[in-house]
């Protein structure tokens, strides 16, 4: 039997069979247009399973308030098939220092604005004669999203002081197919944040900030809010680092540095999470370890990578993402490494760092980008993500040899003990996609320095000119990234230091030729290959003063006590000629080495006992200034240096030597010679 209801101008009368069974009417309402949802409930729980009077009938008639129904809608006779109560959805939250509050219905706020104070709890019923019900969870300091809990449980604590951060909830059931559940939060900082729904997230995750308050509604399905704002604020990513001497850090978030920026402090391990519940997926990262290399697995969702009380520095790193979240997102991230900065963004699984450096990482920064939208900015001036040790290519043209073939990575071009001059060299562009080129120029017999610079691949020099002395550099961001070395292999001087970056290696002023070079690409701030000292000998100034001097043998000393050098000069057609030059350590301040014109001899001695050091080689000057080798412990022969310091003022008057250029002046140099010290 269907019950018929039939709407007479302002009031509905109400035909009720005589008899329910099983049924209590829990409200009805009288539809007034300027409040539709305000109604007058009565009660007729005592009426299950009686008989329904004509009185009875008449006492739910209810009067109708609004005067504006339409005519069409007078006379409406509709079925209660199509008449179903709007569903209400109630709610309370337990607040700091008030404990449980009073329920509110249908979008009204629970909690508080403007007091500052947490909601710690929360309960939420749906009333409905249409089948199913609500299901809710939070997001709880200190503990994270707890289990779903439905239909006026508590989600959140009691008695614990923690903030509600963040909710989800949905409808179940036939409800879930005719209503969306709508719900929006007021988060610390932020105020009241968009509506989310049916299970979507709202609030926040990862700032550590308190839900202070929360209003929800039910809408119709067809009638949704419009709103295009944000209703979850959580980063999508966060990261920690453990740091030489202070160990780990807090999390860090989206965009934020983990490791420290100029305190020279090396990361040691990393952990990385996926901190966005909306992200499905995971994040796999690896790390290059000092002395081990890139490990062999990838970590993930917030597993170490690298070590822990070893001392071992992080070199680089690569991340990537897995699952659904790498379809949406790309994962960026810059380092910074010691002696570079911060280098270029890499993204999804390339190297960032340096390898074959022994440089440790300092910093890092993580960002998840949209796919589509634009890269991160970048944080200093370089581009290159990743920087390695790379092979440089060059050859020389050997005076009657020719061209010869490409050598690379420290390998020399041209020739030892053959005393064959380079007339020519050439450099290739370096083994690398970085932006940036390699230069050089020469000084040449009879010419000198080059004005202009030979751009890479291109030949430097003049067939049947020897070169004497080159310099070379790098452009762009090569130069960032990377520091040039190179040394010459100089007539009478051998192999001289490393020169660096476009320093001078070789020689000046004393015409001798360049026999062999030797260059070396290496990551900025790696160690020299080996010695920096005397790359470049411009003797000039030496070699003329000598030529206003006389000695009584076919020798001539001179010590320039500027620059700490020595020169044996030889007689030869009518000149003196550089035949031997060297550094030397000279009198301290307090006791100065002389100057002015001396003789060797006559006292000369293999070695010279101290108490508690020896001298070798030497030969005197005058008076009780000698030459002699640097200072070496009281052993029988000179295998352990005590004091090696030269390049300074440092004796007691005396001219230390290495032992090598001691030795040449006592066997090389006859007692007699002219000795000019000066300034």
């Amino acid at each position: 039997m269907n019950k018929k209801y039939r709407r007479l101008g302002n009031i509905v009368a109400v035909s009720i069979p005589m008899v329910i069974i099983g049924a209590t009417i829990q409200r009805v309402y009288a539809e007034e247009v300027q409040n539709p949802i305000v109604a007058e409930q009565t009660s007729v729980e005592t009426m299950n399973n009686q008989e329904v009077t004509k009185e009875a009938q008449d006492s739910i008639v209810k009067e109708q308030s609004s005067s504006e129904t339409t005519n069409d809608q007078n006379d409406q006779e509709v079925t209660d098939d199509n008449i179903t109560q709007k569903p209400d959805v109630n709610y309370e939250a337990h607040v700091q220092d008030k404990g449980w509050q009073t329920p509110v219905i249908n979008g009204e706020t629970s909690g508080t604005v403007g007091e500052r104070k947490r909601i710690e709890a929360i309960k939420i019923n749906v009333n409905s004669n249409v089948a199913g019900g609500v299901e809710y969870q939070t997001h709880i300091q200190g503990i994270g999203w707890q289990d779903w809990v439905k239909n006026g449980q508590i989600a959140g604590t009691t008695g614990q002081s923690r903030r509600v951060e963040a909710i989800r909830i949905r409808l179940t059931g036939e409800l879930a197919s005719k209503y969306h559940i709508y719900y929006r939060a007021h988060v610390q900082n932020y105020g009241w944040l968009s509506w989310a729904k049916d299970g979507e997230y709202s609030g926040s995750q990862g700032y550590g900030l308190r839900m202070e308050a929360l209003q929800i509604k039910l809408i119709e399905i067809g009638k949704e809010i419009t709103d295009s704002g944000i209703a979850f604020q959580s980063p999508s990513i966060k990261y920690r680092a453990q740091l030489q001497g202070t160990g780990w850090q807090d999390y860090r978030n989206d965009g934020q540095v983990a490791g420290t920026i100029g305190q020279s402090r090396r990361m040691e391990s990393v952990k990385i999470e996926l901190v966005n519940p909306e992200l499905v997926g995971n994040i796999l990262y690896q790390t290059h370890i000092q002395n081990y290399g890139w490990e062999t697995n990838w970590a993930k969702n917030g597993e170490l990578s690298g070590t822990v009380g070893q001392g071992l520095r992080l070199e680089a790193i690569r991340i990537k993402l897995d699952g659904a979240v790498a379809n949406d997102y790309d994962v960026y991230y810059t380092v910074h490494a010691a002696n570079i900065g911060w280098l270029g963004w890499a993204k999804n699984g390339e190297n960032a760092g340096t390898s074959g450096a022994s440089l440790r990482l300092e910093g890092l920064i993580i960002r998840l980008i949209k796919k589509g939208d634009s890269a991160p900015t970048l944080i200093g001036s370089i581009n290159t993500p990743y920087v390695a040790n790379q092979t440089i290519y060059y050859r020389a043209y050997v005076d009657d040899s020719g061209w010869q073939t490409n050598v690379k990575d420290g390998e020399t071009a041209g020739t030892t003990g053959q005393s064959k001059q380079i007339d020519q060299i050439v450099i290739e562009q370096p083994d690398t996609n970085i932006d940036g080129t390699v230069e050089y120029r020469g000084q040449i017999q009879n010419i000198g320095w080059q004005s202009a610079w030979t751009q890479a691949g291109n030949q430097l020099g003049q067939l049947g000119s020897r070169l004497e002395a080159v310099q070379i550099h790098l452009t762009g961001e090569l130069a960032k990234v990377y520091d040039l070395y190179y040394r010459a292999h100089c007539e009478l001087f051998g192999w001289e230091g490393w020169a660096r970056n476009g320093e001078s290696a070789g020689s000046k002023g004393a015409g001798f030729r360049m026999e062999g070079l030797q260059v070396e690409l290496r990551v900025k701030g790696s160690s020299a290959p080996g010695t920096r000292d005397s790359a470049y000998r411009d003797v000039t100034n030496m070699v003329s003063r000598a030529q206003g001097y006389t000695s009584a043998t076919n020798r001539l000393i001179l010590l320039d006590k500027t620059h700490y050098r020595v020169g044996v000069f030889e007689r030869s057609n009518g000149r003196w000629k550089l035949i031997h030059e060297c550094l030397c350590g000279i009198g301290a301040a307090e006791t100065p080495t002389v100057e002015g014109q001396f003789t060797t001899g006559p006292y000369r001695n293999v070695v010279h006992r101290r108490p508690t050091y020896n001298y070798w080689y030497v030969t005197q000057f005058f008076g009780d200034y000698l030459f002699h080798s640097v200072l070496y412990t009281t052993t029988q022969n000179p295998v352990q240096i005590r004091d090696g310091r030269m390049g300074i003022q440092v004796s007691h008057g005396c001219v230390r030597l290495s032992l090598e250029d001691a030795k040449y002046i006592f066997y090389q140099v006859p007692l007699g010679t002219k000795v000019v010290i000066y300034h």
